[in-house]
């Protein structure tokens, strides 16, 4: 955990650790701040941390993780911070609610099949759409959000617009365009 100076410069906030499960590799902060998500890709699990008025993190309790299924590689988080997805190594969106003590868990019979190869799931600013990265065929695949956290597919579009470039991940430039 690092302080950011007003230039920009990370300084540690303490020699302490927290721990995780084996491999963590992906990390998501709900929209709130108070609590913080790691994916652990090779222990089949997230870790669920809240964020105290210091910045540290605490395993919330009594479940500080969740397991999930088959390698989680990529987690967004609905404006709202209500419903997390999270795309894991089956080519699959699983969908979590998020009480307001910031546990996840698993909404049943919401599996997603995305098919190829894919590698990130991204929510633009606006919440009303979502991305999917699939580096196997280079595409995106767009899918719209309901307010209920429901995805439905909108469009796949070719994404090998740099010299034919493999897509990993999307981000999103601040005005939404």
């Amino acid at each position: 955990m690092y302080n950011i100076s007003t230039n920009g410069a990370l300084s540690p906030m303490s020699e302490s650790s927290i721990s995780t499960q084996a491999f963590p590799y992906y990390l998501t902060m709900h929209p709130s701040g108070k609590y913080l998500y790691s994916i652990n890709r090779d222990e089949n699990s997230i870790n669920m941390y809240s964020i105290d008025s210091n910045g540290f993190l605490q395993p919330l309790q009594p479940e500080s993780y969740i397991v999930t299924n088959p390698q989680p590689k990529s987690m967004s988080i609905n404006s709202s911070g209500t419903v997390a997805y999270v795309l894991n190594a089956n080519n699959e969106i699983l969908t979590y609610s998020i009480n307001n003590s910031g546990v996840l868990q698993l909404v049943p019979n919401t599996t997603i099949e995305t098919g190829g190869e894919t590698s990130s799931f991204t929510i633009d600013p606006s919440g009303k759409y979502s991305y999917i990265t699939a580096f196997a065929n280079t595409t995106m695949v767009t899918y719209s959000i309901a307010n209920s956290g429901t995805l439905t597919q909108l469009s796949t579009e070719s994404a090998g617009y740099f010299n034919n470039s493999i897509p990993i991940g999307l981000t999103f430039y601040a005005n939404s365009n």
